[in-house]
């Protein structure tokens, strides 16, 4: 499966077009996004980076422990709390209800 993105001149991966934090913490597996490697415990997470952000905010956000969703006790709080603050940001966004063409 080809993915497409970038590698800058750190070598990271990041999506074309992305401002994810996540992709800060964790790499695709094979080139598959939806397979991302956490880059503190090794976890891979087979839902893509919003199931490693979980996996790496886990027991922190809003007390909510995400379901099937492995913990990551490596990471540093302070990548919990930027990852959690973007987390909610994304939440408060209203979703945009489509308009449905009539004929």
């Amino acid at each position: 499966m080809s993915v497409e993105g970038s590698q800058g001149s750190t070598g990271r991966y990041r999506p074309t077009n992305s401002n994810d934090p996540g992709w800060d913490y964790g790499q695709p597996v094979d080139g598959n996004r939806d397979h991302v490697k956490c880059d503190f415990c090794g976890h891979v997470s087979k839902g893509g980076i919003k199931r490693l952000k979980q996996h790496l905010v886990k027991a922190s956000y809003k007390g909510t422990m995400y379901k099937d969703v492995r913990k990551c006790d490596k990471v540093p709080q302070d990548v919990v709390d930027v990852l959690r603050s973007f987390m909610e940001g994304k939440q408060k966004i209203p979703k945009r209800n489509k308009v449905r063409k009539t004929r």
